[in-house]
């Protein structure tokens, strides 16, 4: 097969597999379910969303029974959603400004504001509603990371220091939908989430230092600078090794050391980012399979 084959190959995929879809998300949902639903596909054509993958794996290690998985799976799912929309509500200013969003989407978004406002109150009516239902930690997970998200997206992400230290709070508070109340070994976890969600915050603000720097947004790589921002992942990275290997004895923890040697800046940060990912996933997944085999 020609590469020109492949190519024509390529755009007939993205033409029935994204284009088809989102044609059909943009033409008959109303604009509430239309703002949920590109809000969800999105992400998914973005390979985003990891917390939620993580939230169904450390589920699946937990050993829950399939009706629990099923609704914490659900609820998870809704709750990635609903802070992806709380942070695009939030930042449709800039992102309708940036040439590496859906400009499409980010207009639809900012034209029709008061049908966000809808989507999210209906997300939070869910959540809160399935919270309440289950159990109460469900219920404080929605809660608090729809104080700490808003908190981000409004003010946090563009502060110093507490745009690194909301991400280990979230990374936190997110995942707390896969645990059972009364699993006292499955919350040593969560620090490793937090760790590892901030880490990649900190490739996020050195990725956009250059436009952060220029557009006057004080985060924590503009105000400490790119040598020492990445001083700040190589610490997270070796402190999620230390913690995993000696709280929670887990030798594949010691992989996250391998994080800490990626070369990172402004200019490799996109290319890191795919590279962390497969590194912290491969940790994080080694470590779910040693604790499904402790039981």
């Amino acid at each position: 097969m020609t590469a020109n084959e492949i190519t024509i190959q390529d755009k007939r995929f993205h033409t029935y597999i994204v284009d088809k879809p989102l044609e059909i998300i943009v033409n008959f949902f109303p604009a509430p379910l239309r703002i949920i639903a590109e809000t969800l596909w999105y992400r998914a054509r973005r390979r985003e969303g990891n917390n939620f993958l993580t939230t169904l794996s450390l589920m699946a290690a937990l050993k829950l029974t399939w009706p629990d998985f099923l609704y914490r799976g659900g609820f998870a799912l809704l709750l990635n959603i609903y802070v992806y929309l709380i942070n695009d509500y939030c930042d449709v200013e800039i992102d309708i400004a940036s040439a590496d969003k859906d400009r499409g989407k980010t207009v639809f978004l900012k034209e029709h504001r008061k049908a966000a406002k809808a989507a999210l109150f209906f997300l939070a009516l869910v959540l809160g509603i399935a919270g309440i239902l289950h159990s109460p930690l469900l219920f404080i997970c929605f809660l608090a990371n729809t104080v700490i998200v808003y908190s981000y997206s409004a003010w946090f992400k563009r502060m110093p220091y507490l745009d690194v230290v909301a991400m280990v709070i979230c990374g936190i508070t997110m995942s707390l939908a896969a645990i059972p109340q009364n699993n006292a070994i499955a919350y040593r976890y969560l620090v490793v989430l937090g760790l590892i969600c901030s880490a990649f915050e900190v490739v996020q603000i050195i990725r956009d230092e250059p436009e952060d720097r220029l557009a006057g947004i004080r985060t924590t790589a503009v105000r400490l600078g790119l040598f020492r921002a990445r001083l700040i992942f190589v610490f997270l990275a070796i402190l999620a090794a230390v913690y995993a290997y000696f709280i929670i004895h887990s030798l594949a923890g010691l992989l996250f050391l391998a994080a800490a040697a990626v070369p990172l800046s402004s200019k490799n940060a996109s290319r890191a980012w795919d590279i962390l990912r497969l590194i912290f996933g491969t940790a994080w997944l080694l470590m779910m399979i040693e604790l499904w085999a402790r039981g």
